[in-house]
C-alpha cells in the first residue's frame, strides 16, 4: 500500500528559520562577508536542514557592526498563518566573551500573562527554540576558533500583523508571533490533506496485525509515548495531531481491538468536551468547563475565579498543582475524556487515555 504521507510537504518552524537566520548572520559578522545565501543547521529533532537566505548583509555605525540574514518561513501544506513569513536575524558583538545573548525584536509578541512557560516581559521565544539558536551561533563560532559575546535580536517584519490571525492576544502575547517548534519541522496536522494519511496510517497498522494504535496529538505526545509502549512497532504510533475526530471513526471502521491516545491538557479539555476535532479555528479551550472540573475536585472559590481569567490550560496545572489537586484534576479531566471518546465510537473498541504534562510526565492513565 502506498502511504499518502509521503504526498503531504512538511515544512519548518518559526524556531528552525529563526536559528538558520541567527547562524547565517553570525558567520556573515564573523568572516565581514555578505554574499552568503545558503546555511546548513542542525534542528532540534537532530535533523539537518538547508535554508535558501532572502537577505543578509553588514551595517556599519558608530557603535560598532552589526549583520543581518532572513530566511522565508515554508510552512509546507500546513495551512499555517505564518506561511512566507520573513524571519530576521540580527547579531552584534558583546563585551563578555563566550555569552550568547537571544532577545526579540519588531514582530515578536512580548509575554504578558502567566501560564505559558516564559516569564512575563519575555520575548515569546520559546525554550527549545532558543536553545537551538544558541547551538547554532555556537557551532558557527567554534568552525571559526573561538566564540565571542553575541547579542542575537530576533524579528518578524510582518510579525505584528499575522498575530491578528492568531489568538496570541487572548493568550497575553502582545505586539506579533511566538518563536515555537520542539521539533523544528511542521507537520500538516490540519491540513485537509491528512485526513488521507490517518486513513492510510491506520489501514497500514491493521494489515501489519498490530494489535492497538497509538494516537497522539503532537511530537511532544508521540514522544511520550514511545516511551510508554517501547514494545510496539514503528507502524503503531500515529500523529493523529488535531483529526482526532477522524482517527477514531478510522480506527472503528478498521476494528481495532484497542486505541490509546496520548495528549496534554489543552487538546485533553477539548476531546473531554465531545470536540474531536481540536484545530483551534473549530473549538476553542473552555477554561470556564476546565474551572468547573477543579471545582467538583475542591479547588477554593478565589482559585476558581483566578482559573477563569487563566490564559492557558498550562495555568490551570499550574494551579491545580499549588493547590494539591494536580493528582484529583488530572484524573477527573482524563475520564470525562474517556467517556467522551467511548461515546463518539458507540463503544466499538477499547479506548485508554494518557495525559502528560508539558515535559512527558504520566499525570493520569484509563
Amino acid at each position: 500500500m502506498n502511504h499518502r504521507k509521503k504526498q503531504l510537504r512538511t515544512g519548518y518552524t518559526t524556531g528552525a528559520c529563526a536559528a538558520a537566520a541567527a547562524k547565517a548572520a553570525t558567520k556573515v559578522l564573523l568572516l565581514q562577508e555578505s554574499t552568503l545565501q545558503k546555511i546548513t543547521i542542525t534542528l532540534p529533532n537532530r535533523e539537518q536542514a538547508s535554508f535558501q537566505l532572502v537577505r543578509c548583509g553588514l551595517e556599519f555605525s558608530e557603535n560598532g557592526c552589526k549583520a543581518f540574514a532572513s530566511v522565508i518561513k515554508d510552512a509546507g501544506d500546513d495551512p499555517d498563518c505564518t506561511h512566507g513569513a520573513e524571519i530576521v536575524a540580527e547579531v552584534e558583538f558583546l563585551a563578555t566573551e563566550g555569552v550568547v545573548e537571544v532577545l526579540g525584536g519588531i514582530g515578536v509578541a512580548k509575554v504578558t500573562k502567566r501560564g505559558l512557560g516564559l516569564a512575563l516581559g519575555e520575548s515569546a521565544i520559546n525554550p527549545v527554540p532558543k536553545k537551538n539558536i544558541i547551538e547554532m551561533v555556537r557551532e558557527e563560532c567554534k568552525e571559526r576558533g573561538s566564540c565571542p559575546g553575541l547579542k542575537i535580536t530576533i524579528s518578524v517584519p510582518c510579525g505584528e500583523e499575522i498575530a491578528k490571525q492568531t489568538t496570541n492576544a487572548r493568550l497575553g502575547l502582545i505586539g506579533g508571533i511566538s518563536i515555537l517548534g520542539t521539533t523544528g519541522v511542521v507537520r500538516p496536522f490540519s491540513a485537509a490533506a491528512y485526513k488521507a494519511f490517518l486513513v492510510d496510517a491506520i489501514a497500514v497498522a491493521k494489515s501489519e496485525n498490530s494489535p492497538s494504535i497509538v494516537l497522539s496529538t503532537g511530537g511532544r505526545s508521540e514522544e511520550a509515548a514511545k516511551k510508554l509502549y517501547p514494545t510496539l512497532p514503528e507502524h503503531a504510533f500515529i500523529q493523529c495531531g488535531d483529526r482526532v475526530d477522524v482517527a477514531l471513526k478510522e480506527g472503528a471502521l478498521q476494528i481495532f481491538s484497542q486505541m490509546v491516545v496520548v495528549s496534554m491538557v489543552g487538546k485533553m479539555s477539548k476531546l473531554a468536551q465531545g470536540k474531536m476535532n481540536t484545530y483551534i479555528k473549530e473549538s476553542v479551550i473552555d477554561l470556564q468547563f476546565l474551572a468547573s472540573l477543579f471545582e467538583k475536585v475542591g479547588g477554593e472559590s478565589k482559585m476558581i475565579h483566578a482559573l477563569g481569567d487563566a490564559p492557558t490550560a498550562r495555568r490551570v496545572l499550574e494551579v491545580a498543582k499549588e493547590c494539591g489537586l494536580l493528582e484529583a484534576f488530572a484524573a477527573l479531566l482524563n475520564q470525562e475524556a474517556h467517556r467522551k471518546m467511548r461515546e463518539y465510537v458507540e463503544n466499538k473498541f477499547s479506548i485508554s487515555c494518557v495525559l502528560i504534562d508539558f515535559d512527558g510526565t504520566v499525570l493520569n492513565t484509563i
